[in-house]
């Protein structure tokens, strides 16, 4: 371990001591946003199911849903057939302003996880928006979570993947995912070995084993070519400000749009 072994093991360990209490410390409760005008049936359905198995296997104390612009009775009664002890549902039936509106809801419920469609996170002012509040963000695509096996993290220049770190592993051991570091090897920087071993130490305390894939080819198209995966990116400025249209771009975190095939979680430095 880099720095004093015994320290840094008691502050391992009750980081361990932690495990298993995401979305805490970030809030209480997940949330999960539609807006049926920009949405398909099937797309609805998708992150209903979606943020209903993630509720089951997160220690949330509720999930909120919060649906506006509802156009499809059938579909909102579909939701609506879950809303009980643990699950709320929120419709909004008269037009709003959409950000107002989960803003008033982060006022009155301690959100913790926020989730929606992949579609509405690629619009920069949800990001920025949702940046601002420090809230850890699931980007939902139709890929089934019952068949999600794998977690990944794309090695980038960035650091603050260190800070991230306990909360990565939290989200793992609670979804029952195995975890992959990918590293670039003809990008590679001083601090992916750094980044790699903190990971490393991490899983020895945790006792959960870590695969690391060093590839001399481009791992934003390997991640692309896999058939289902949960993708962990920090939640930086960089997200907010991704643009597609920039073609030289190579840092992962500004390219987490070309893998939105994938469930994405972006989660804000602690």
């Amino acid at each position: 371990m880099i720095g004093e072994p015994e320290v840094l093991k008691q502050v391992f360990k009750s980081i361990k001591q932690e495990v298993g209490q995401f979305p805490m410390p970030y809030g209480k409760d997940s949330y999960l946003f539609i807006d049926m005008a920009h949405m398909d049936a099937k797309s609805v359905r998708h992150v209903v199911l979606g943020a209903i198995f993630l509720h089951r296997r997160f220690k949330d104390r509720s999930l909120f849903i919060r649906v506006v612009n509802p156009n499809d009775i059938g579909l909102l009664n579909f939701i609506k057939g879950y809303d009980g002890e643990s699950i709320e549902v929120l419709v909004e039936y008269r037009e709003c302003d959409q950000l107002q509106k989960i803003g008033e809801d982060l006022q009155h419920h301690s959100i913790g996880l926020f989730m929606l469609y992949k579609e509405l996170f690629l619009q920069r002012r949800y990001r920025k928006f949702l940046y601002d509040r420090g809230l850890p963000v699931i980007s939902l695509s139709h890929a089934p979570f019952e068949s999600l096996k794998e977690a990944a993290l794309i090695l980038g220049p960035n650091k603050q993947i260190e800070r991230i770190s306990s909360v990565v592993f939290d989200i793992t051991i609670q979804l029952r995912l195995t975890l992959k570091l990918y590293q670039y090897t003809q990008d590679s920087h001083q601090a992916h070995k750094e980044i790699i071993e903190h990971f490393q130490n991490l899983a020895n305390i945790f006792s959960k084993p870590i695969e690391v894939i060093k590839t001399s080819s481009n791992p934003v198209r390997l991640v692309a070519n896999e058939s289902n995966m949960l993708l962990i990116y920090p939640f930086t400025k960089k997200v907010v400000r991704a643009n597609p249209l920039n073609i030289f771009c190579t840092d992962p975190e500004a390219l987490f749009h070309k893998l939105d095939r994938h469930h994405q979680i972006f989660i804000p430095a602690l």
